[in-house]
């Protein structure tokens, strides 16, 4: 079931953790952890290799993609039935190019339904999420720079959607639709 408990009135969300190991292994994962439970869905790499270092302005491990086709593939099919009430997602990223042309997903789940956060070629950085088979989509205010380090946090409660910018509001959605759309487990 999902992680739901309540501190000072206010809803805790499912949440998906995933940090790199601190050997700084090429492609490795671990703390994967939904609803508490280390225990959480796979995660796959697909395309050219990834590389792990530390980053010098934040002395995190940090993972850099060669290109878009290359990808860590979170299996979060299993869990839609827990996000669908409430769910937070929280990206630190860093661009090192605005794309040229159309969009570069920095985390992609719309395939029919879902979520995604994207930068855009006019450097604009926009979370959609699918209410009912239509995307509500925020926007951030700033456009995005090479080379800066971007913490975004985007929340589902049930009601509202919020983007978070470097821990200040950016947009938020009032809902009319009770459920999010996400895509067939075949495509996630």
């Amino acid at each position: 079931g999902a992680y739901e408990e309540e501190i000072a009135g206010v809803k805790l969300c499912n949440f998906l953790f995933v940090s790199l190991k601190e050997d700084g292994a090429a492609t490795s994962l671990n703390n994967v952890v939904f609803n508490g439970v280390a225990d959480g869905p796979a995660v796959e790499s697909y395309g050219e290799t990834k590389t792990v270092s530390v980053d010098s302005a934040t002395g995190l491990n940090v993972v850099t993609f060669p290109s878009k086709n290359s990808v860590y593939d979170v299996q979060i099919g299993d869990y839609y039935g827990d996000m669908g009430e409430a769910f937070t997602l929280e990206v630190y990223f860093k661009l090192d190019a605005i794309p040229a042309s159309g969009y570069e997903g920095i985390v992609e789940n719309c395939e029919a339904g879902g979520l995604g956060l994207y930068v855009f070629d006019d450097a604009s950085i926009k979370f959609y999420l699918s209410l009912d088979g239509a995307y509500a989509i925020l926007t951030a205010p700033e456009k995005a720079q090479v080379g800066q380090w971007y913490h975004c946090v985007c929340v589902w409660d049930g009601d509202v959607v919020q983007m978070y910018m470097d821990g200040q509001l950016a947009e938020e959605y009032i809902s009319d639709y009770a459920y999010i759309t996400f895509p067939s487990v075949d495509t996630a």
